[in-house]
């Protein structure tokens, strides 16, 4: 079966201890900036099925969903405050289903990224996805 993927606050009972207070504060600074996180990977997984997914190596593969330009810079701004105290990996979902690596967005000073789509992957400029951004 498939489904939506699970919001952030969805995986706190899974986590493991060493992340929930970290994973407090990225929920609580997310409302505070009103962006919302979801989840998935191995600890969507552990959460989804109650079987053992995560690992002392594993990370947190989070999306965000930027409807604005506006949401894109809270949600980084967000990702960026907190990956010193979790292991944050995932994606940028933009309109349409384009995601890219937040990652390689925040750091890649090209002006090109490596997009994921249903139908493959290709190097995109970031005006291109960018003008898939609301005004807001």
């Amino acid at each position: 079966r498939s489904a939506s993927p699970l919001p952030l606050a969805g995986i706190v009972a899974v986590a493991p201890p060493h992340w929930r207070a970290p994973l407090a504060a990225l929920l609580a600074d997310g409302e505070r900036v009103m962006v919302t996180l979801s989840v998935f990977g191995s600890a969507a997984m552990q959460a989804l099925t109650g079987e053992r997914y995560l690992t002392a190596g594993s990370d947190l593969d989070v999306l965000l969903r930027p409807a604005s330009l506006a949401d894109l810079h809270a949600g980084l701004a967000l990702l960026l405050r907190h990956a010193a105290a979790l292991p944050l990996d995932g994606e940028i979902v933009f309109p349409g289903g384009d995601a890219v690596s937040w990652k390689e967005w925040s750091g890649a000073h090209e002006q090109r990224v490596l997009v994921k789509h249903d139908d493959g992957v290709r190097l995109a400029p970031k005006a291109e996805l960018l003008l898939t951004l609301g005004t807001r």
